[in-house]
């Protein structure tokens, strides 16, 4: 029958999708559209032909509905109900846009089912959303424009049902990675829409990456990091660049879990593979001119891609970040191309920054993830992890930036590998690479340019001497005549123009010929300038850190640090290094030969006539030596070598395969290198492997002369292997770290003799590495819906808003757009700041508070780009307004934007305090995996679960109450139960709190009223949670002479770490001044988009770092330890309420991390041992910057954090110190090696013999006032000196001296010896006293704690503890205090011992 042969026709059409593991089903398009014909529809309906309406319905569904109808038919619908079925569909304007249907739920109506409860029941829905997969595999179209009012243009969301076109997976030539999976598909070709391409026909093959992505990544973020990566790459296929990868579309697919999905992105498909393969595949034996012309083009179309790129896409612009071989893809020559090489073309350009700033380098730091380290230039990275930085030229403050003269460093490297290959072969290429060695011998990647260390202490930035000497090789052969040659113009501009490490004074901008005159900079006689100074940055906070190392710590995101790179000039003091010139197998001619006729001279160094000056659009191109060259620029001189000389000599003067690259002997050593590395290696073997790195035994490493940089001893080596990647990798890069830096957190050089009387400051340079305090806001909609379900069926109100009526076409695009993935919108400065000025929008008032608040108001334009629940301008980092949604706004991305209010609700509402409740129930429910309740097993954790009362506690009553009680706890038979802890600022007297006298009364009884505000307010929180106790400290502890602090203060562990919660009032200074008035208030614009619920473009008020870690309350010392110690807190501020817990503000700084521990120091156990001392170092740096009261309770305030430290590690210690006893000397001789900060007074503490800690050892920060800092020598790289500490002999089960002993030996044991600081320098000495006159005292000795490995005795540095004379002992015997710290070569502590000493 005619409905049986329709529906077997689309059954028998299906073809089985290959995507991922294969096994479904779909009907290709084109055949769909043969079968679902006018005839085949009327011959399936006959039976209805009468029907007035048959002919509008057979219409309808060959126009609007052929799926549906198509579905129907496989779902066994016939006849009249098939007829009334698809009438129904048309009068309800349900069409194949509509399409998939939801699965049946009992719970909730059905769309069929409202339109005819009878004609679909249950079961047929169940068959027609079975069989409507079939159908509905998509037809992806190419992303070639930018993305108009359907956000579907090329981004597709797909269910796990949806089948994929794609009807073969290849397993060859595909790659995987941490990042993903790239495999090779083929698609069938009805399923693929090319605009650019309508005619091509034939198989099409693609490239699919997907993205795979850990459980404890937040899906928010995957979701918007692909939709933004989605749309950076449909800008670059915006350009038309014939030399850039051509993405195709993005899509992701919904996983069974609700709320996740798989994201992938899918591009051409590369069949060579990638550069690298050319390299090593592409023959060279019958080398023709032609062959190195088309070789040159693509270095010409490279250049042209990234210039258009870096220039095209006014406003925007965008530079690449992480360009290397493996990231250029190779397209080999198709059939009739009479291109030899084929085509070139920059893939990854997902990573690659887009921002708007036509500056010179922005004043923030980049946002952009670092690239491959062998290819980024001086000023991004410098010795392994440490990252370089430089003050543009007016500029205040120095930045860290990546230009985009980053990507033209890189095609520099990329450039000179490619013209060696020509040349030289693989073999050479290889030879190449593997010269090239970084610090300690480290093999590839080690960077194209070094570092090292003037005579006067200048570090200093160059191009690589291996790179140096290759080049100054090959300008010698006569392939590289600069002027006759290709290649030699070719090496020309790579050396003068593109591996010059000064940048001209505009960087990344397009200038004219001025701007390269102003950088006033001179070639050196090797070349180009390949050298610079940069200015020193700020002092930030941590080292830098490698994870691999057992001692290094492993603290992620080194940021920052000061290094100064000289400019080297024939001035300098430093005496180079005698040249090394490469051996070859075969002699070759100098440079120097008279020009060839019909030869052009050279490209950068003309001669006499010289060449006119090449022109662009940009301006006129300098030639030569005025700083790196800008790719535009770069593109211009690559053209002028593609079309000035076509004769065959030109391209090609060489016989193939004859001359070899320069060979050095193993013996001589390589600048950063170890001679003896790999030394009886033979040429690699390629693996299909992406780089990996070894870790080798560094003590095996031998230390060379001349030019070579030790090894750092202890410090893993990385050996690179090539990969052999047959398809590029097209996910984030890989970072190999190949070793860690010797540099100090401080490092101060003093000179060699200050004169008594001279002041600190005679110390100089601070050298350190921050951590970025960068606080990540997740969304979390689950707890966001039950919140609002739980005040819905509270029937609490919700804060109310207005929608905003007063909008400009330009918001009202924004409005519309907003929810397409990689959104972004530019508005005109000028025309902003009027509308918002004139009232005239109000999200455009909304938009220039953002850009005043943020600085932004001098640019000609702005970019707003939406991350995931925020708007970011121009790129930075840092939000600029949040956004949320209604509960009823269902969006795709629904679960990137976070459910929320538009304003806060009024502080001590039901609103508020139902907001509070609810962390506590999720935390409660859900966060026990966290450690945020205290548990018996837990080490600091009381036996009684934790339940077990303070001393003392405040009985709140009930909100209402007009009293409450002070109980203690053991007399009043109350010993259990539950508490909040307040943490609050006292503030000016007089204050109100429990004396001797007052005990007895506030037993009885105190009045609601009578409390000063602040406690008011904490009774009033406290009631309203549903806690019974609350604990105050000026009320729960006797004050005054008579008191019991020296009792309680031991206690502050248990009370802090056993409180249900901690109330931190960060707003407001003293009792008096109270938390629960209003805060600020904060600016929103509510839209909305038709009939679809509300959204919220708000203010962005969430700064965790600034309303919390930086207010005055986290000021005081004190306060420090309760943080830490509290496992959940509620912060009030004056812009919000902040909740913390093991769960909830995530942070990228691993000590604001251990501070939110609820299990404090729990996270310092994971880490390495070198991360546990930076850990420890920097919570002491912080305390001890912290203002006390009494500055006599420095040693108190934190004795309860460092007792749960020595608990925690298994160490012994006190005053500031950990002891790890013999097994690891380094912690204690650490601990001693504290200095003052800069600028920064230390005064002897007096503490009163009645205290609690009444006596503090000269050797311990303790004893002194002032913040303080740490000499870091580098991890694994000192030999440690014995020393006898207050806590050896010790068994282990011991506790040994704590900080709050009051007698006893606290005193350390050590050879003492004589010194001589005037056989030092200002580059090899540190003398930091902790008086200014301190070296100027006569009896003032040294104690070796600890001598650098692997150096010289004479040179090896010797880390010191300075000592004098300070009184003796009842025996008579002499005793030492400690005066200072330091360090200084062998040479200076060469005199004889002064026998042990005891040191107090």
């Amino acid at each position: 029958m005619a409905r049986q042969v329709l529906a077997d026709q689309i059954l028998g059409a299906t073809v089985e999708s290959q995507f991922d593991k294969g096994g479904d089903e779909f009907v290709p398009e084109g055949r769909l559209n043969a079968i679902i014909v006018t005839k085949a529809i009327e011959e399936e309906l006959e039976t209805s032909v009468n029907e007035p309406e048959f002919w509008e319905v057979v219409g309808f569904i060959h126009d609007q509905a052929p799926r549906l109808f198509a579905i129907a038919v496989c779902a066994v619908i016939t006849g009249a109900e098939l007829y009334q079925a698809m009438k129904l569909f048309m009068r309800n304007e349900f069409c194949d846009d509509n399409l998939p249907i939801k699965q049946w739920d009992p719970q909730e109506v059905h769309e069929f089912s409202t339109m005819s409860p009878k004609l679909w029941p249950r079961a047929r829905i169940r068959a027609f959303y079975t069989n409507q997969w079939l159908l509905l595999a998509p037809v992806f179209r190419v992303a070639t424009e930018s993305p108009g009012e359907n956000e579907h243009d090329f981004q597709y969301y797909f269910e796990r049902s949806h089948p994929l076109p794609f009807t073969e997976r290849f397993t060859e030539g595909s790659d995987s990675g941490s990042f993903g999976q790239v495999f090779k598909y083929k698609v069938h070709p009805d399923h693929l829409i090319d605009p650019e391409n309508p005619d091509r026909e034939g198989e099409r093959y693609v490239a699919v990456k997907g993205i795979i992505v850990a459980n404890e990544v937040d899906p928010a973020k995957i979701a918007s990091d692909w939709g933004r990566e989605a749309s950076n790459l449909q800008k670059m296929n915006s350009l038309r660049q014939p030399n850039i990868v051509r993405f195709i579309t993005a899509f992701q697919v919904r996983r069974v879990e609700k709320n996740q999905a798989d994201h992938y992105l899918m591009f051409e498909w590369a069949d060579g593979g990638n550069l690298r393969n050319l390299w090593r595949t592409l023959p060279l034996d019958h080398l023709t001119p032609m062959m190195v012309k088309d070789a040159v083009k693509q270095i010409l179309g490279l250049a042209t891609a990234l210039s258009e790129a870096h220039y095209a896409l006014d406003p925007l612009v965008f530079r690449h970040g992480d360009l290397k071989p493996e990231n250029i893809l190779w397209f080999k020559p198709m059939e009739g191309d009479t291109n030899t090489i084929g085509t070139l073309k920059i893939a990854d350009w997902g990573l690659a920054k887009q921002h708007i700033l036509e500056t010179q380098l922005r004043g923030v730091g980049t946002s952009n993830p670092s690239g491959t380290k062998r290819y980024a230039p001086p000023e991004e990275v410098e010795e392994g992890l440490w990252a370089a930085t430089l003050r543009p030229p007016g500029a205040d403050k120095p930045t860290k930036k990546r230009s985009r003269l980053y990507d033209v460093w890189a095609m520099g490297c990329i450039t000179l590998e490619f013209i060696v290959w020509l040349r030289y072969g693989p073999d050479g290429l290889w030879a190449f690479n593997r010269q090239i060695l970084g610090p300690g011998g480290v093999e590839y990647p080690a960077p194209f340019y070094t570092t090292k260390v003037t005579q006067n202490g200048k570090k200093i930035a160059e191009v690589h001497e291996t790179v140096i000497r290759w080049m100054d090789h090959m300008s010698k052969d006569p392939a590289f005549a600069p002027g006759e040659t290709a290649l030699g113009d070719i090496l020309e501009l790579v050396r003068e123009r593109l591996l010059v490490v000064e940048l001209p004074t505009t960087l990344g901008t397009s200038y004219g010929p001025s701007s390269f005159a102003a950088s006033g900079s001179q070639p050196s006689s090797r070349g180009g300038s390949r050298s610079r100074e940069i200015t020193p940055l700020q002092t930030p906070d941590l080292t830098a850190v490698n994870n691999i190392d057992p001692e290094v710590p492993d603290i992620p995101d080194a940021n920052t640090a000061d290094i100064p790179i000289l400019i080297s000039s024939p001035d300098d003091n430093e005496t180079p290094a005698p040249p090394m010139p490469p051996t070859t197998p075969k002699a070759l001619p100098e440079r120097g030969r008279a020009p060839v006729p019909g030869r052009r001279e050279s490209l950068t160094q003309p001669k006499t006539p010289p060449i006119p000056t090449a022109v662009s659009e940009y301006g006129q191109v300098p030639s030569r030596g005025k700083g790196r060259a800008l790719s535009c620029h770069f593109k211009d001189l690559m053209e002028h070598i593609v079309t000035d000389n076509d004769t065959d000599e030109y391209w090609l003067s060489w016989e193939p395969n004859l001359g070899l690259g320069p060979e050095y002997p193993e013996t001589t050593g390589e600048v950063g290198g170890d001679a003896n590395v790999n030394s009886d290696r033979t040429p690699r073997q390629h693996v299909n492997a992406n780089p990996v790195t070894e870790k080798n035994d560094a003590a095996s490493q031998p230390t060379v002369g001349g030019l070579h940089v030790p090894a750092k001893a202890g410090v893993p080596q990385t050996v690179v292997h090539e990969a052999h990647e047959v398809h590029p990798n097209l996910g984030p890069s890989h970072e190999y770290v190949s070793g860690q830096p010797d540099q100090h957190n401080t490092v101060r050089s003093a000179h060699k003799s200050p004169k008594p009387g001279s002041e600190r400051k005679t110390v100089l340079t601070t050298i350190r590495v921050a951590v970025k305090d960068e606080w990540e806001s997740l969304v979390d909609n689950k707890f966001a819906s039950s919140l609002f379900a739980t005040m819905k069926s509270s029937k609490i109100a919700l804060p109310e808003s207005q929608l905003s009526s007063n909008l400009c076409e330009e918001c009202k695009d924004l409005r519309k757009r907003i929810w397409i993935m990689g959104f972004n919108k530019t508005y005109h400065t000028d025309q902003l700041r009027q509308r918002a000025e004139t009232k005239i929008c109000d999200l455009c008032g909304l938009l220039w508070k953002a850009c005043e608040r943020h600085r932004f108001t001098e640019q000609a334009r702005v970019l707003f780009e939406r991350h995931e629940s925020s708007l970011k301008i121009n790129g930075v980092g840092q939000r600029a307004l949040s956004i949320f949604r209604s509960p009823e706004l269902e969006l795709r991305i629904g679960n990137t934007i976070q459910i929320g209010f538009p304003k806060l609700s009024k502080v001590a509402s039901k609103t508020h305090f139902q907001v509070i409740k609810q962390w506590i129930t999720n935390c409660n429910e859900n966060h026990g995996a966290f450690g945020c309740l205290p548990t018996p097993d837990h080490p600091s954790s009381p036996a009684s679960a934790a339940k077990q009362l303070p001393t003392r506690v405040i009985e709140v009553g009930h909100p209402g109450d007009s009293r409450l009680y002070l109980r203690e706890t053991a007399s009043g038979g109350v010993a259990q139960g539950e508490w909040l802890a307040l943490s609050h600022q006292w503030g000016p007297g007089p204050h109100f709190s429990t004396t001797r006298k007052t005990l007895f009364a506030h037993l009885e009884g105190i009045d609601f009223d009578a409390l000063p505000a602040t406690f008011r307010d904490a009774v009033t929180v406290t009631r309203a949670l549903g806690y019974p106790y609350l604990w105050i400290d000026s009320l729960c502890i006797i004050q005054g002479d008579d008191g019991d602090f020296h009792q309680e203060a031991k206690r502050m562990e248990q009370v802090y770490s056993g409180a249900c919660c901690v109330l931190a009032i960060s707003r407001t200074a003293g009792h008096t001044a109270g938390f629960l008035t209003p805060r600020k208030d904060t600016d929103y614009v509510t839209l909305q988009n038709g009939r679809q619920a509300p959204f919220y473009v708000c203010e962005a008020i969430d700064d965790f770092d600034s309303h919390v870690l930086k207010s005055d309350l986290s000021k005081r010392g004190w306060v420090l330890q309760e943080h830490a110690l509290a496992r959940r807190t509620v912060f009030y501020t004056d812009h919000q309420t902040y909740w913390e817990c093991g769960e909830g503000i995530r942070s990228h700084s691993e000590l604001a991390a251990l501070l939110g521990d609820p299990n404090f120091p729990h996270r310092m156990l994971n880490a390495s041992r070198g991360g546990k001392i930076t850990l420890f170092q920097d919570l002491y740096k912080r305390y001890s910057s912290l203002g006390l009261r009494n500055e006599f309770d420095r040693p108190t305030a934190i004795d309860g954090l460092q007792h749960r430290i020595l608990t925690a590690l298994g160490l012994k210690g006190g005053f500031g110190a950990l002891d790890g006893g013999t097994e690891n000397k380094g912690l204690l001789r650490r601990s001693l090696l504290w200095v003052g900060a800069e600028n920064q007074e230390l005064n002897r503490i007096k503490f009163a013999v009645d205290r609690k800690i009444s006596v503090v050892p000269s050797w311990s920060w303790m004893a002194y006032t002032g913040t303080i800092d740490y000499i870091s020598p580098p991890f694994n790289g000192v030999d440690w000196e014995e020393l006898q500490s207050p806590w050896s002999g010790y068994g282990k089960g011991d506790e040994g001296i704590r900080t709050e002993v009051q007698g006893g030996n606290i005193a350390l044991v050590a050879e003492a010896r004589e010194y001589d600081p005037g056989k030092g320098s200002t580059d090899d000495s540190l003398l930091a006293f902790d008086k200014p006159n301190g070296l100027s005292s006569p009896k003032t000795l040294c104690v070796i704690l600890g001598r650098q490995k692997g150096v010289a005795s004479d040179h090896q540095r010797h880390y010191l503890l300075f000592i004098e004379a300070a009184g003796r002992d009842r025996n008579g015997k002499e005793l030492y205090e400690r005066v200072g710290v330091g360090y200084l070569p062998g040479r200076c502590v060469e005199g004889g011992s002064f026998g042990r000493v005891t040191i107090h």
